[in-house]
């Protein structure tokens, strides 16, 4: 018996696409399987350190003489408008304190920086608690662009807070706040 051409082809048709439907499921079956062989990101994201030096108002240095620079945010150098004010409060927030140093996507930058944002803990005994994040942690780069003391500063692929952190810096500006209002072109 012979099957007509048009149900021959149709039969020719879904054996093929049956084909590449299995092939593609086992394909990415396989892909996710493998999947967590490969691993980009750095086995440690977040370390815990106690700051024994301020440079500046967005840099320190931990014991092991690493310099830390902060992620998302840009304080005025000390010999600019509110750099003075903006070390200070730094040197408030974190200088021997515990701090923890969680990183985003680089680890370091140019100048060979680990990259970083910062959080230190028992932050009610720092700062106000509305300050304070519910674990009672200071997210320090996220205070110092809401108090004024920062701007935003966005360096990809480094951007995970970049929306939230230009709010705040909106808020501050909108506030009248720090180097907003002793400072009008902002920092360079």
């Amino acid at each position: 018996m012979k099957l007509p051409k048009k149900l021959l082809f149709l039969i020719a048709l879904v054996s093929v696409v049956i084909f590449f439907v299995v092939f593609a499921y086992l394909f990415l079956k396989q892909i996710k399987l493998n999947k967590p062989q490969i691993n980009f990101q750095a086995p440690q994201t977040k370390k815990e350190e106690v700051v024994n030096y301020v440079i500046d108002g967005d840099t320190i240095k931990i014991p092991s003489g690493e310099k830390v620079r902060y992620i998302g945010m840009n304080t005025p150098e000390t010999d600019e408008c509110f750099g003075t004010e903006a070390t200070k409060e730094n040197k408030k927030l974190v200088e021997q304190h515990k701090v923890i140093l969680v990183k985003d996507v680089s680890e370091t930058d140019k100048y060979g920086r680990l990259l970083r944002y910062v959080y230190v803990e028992n932050c009610d005994q720092i700062v106000s608690s509305k300050y304070c994040e519910s674990n009672n942690t200071l997210f320090v780069n996220k205070y110092l662009l809401q108090n004024g003391f920062a701007t935003l500063m966005q360096i990809k692929p480094d951007t995970k807070y970049y929306d939230k952190f230009k709010k705040l810096e909106k808020q501050a500006k909108e506030s009248n706040v720090g180097l907003w209002k002793h400072c009008r072109q902002g920092v360079k």
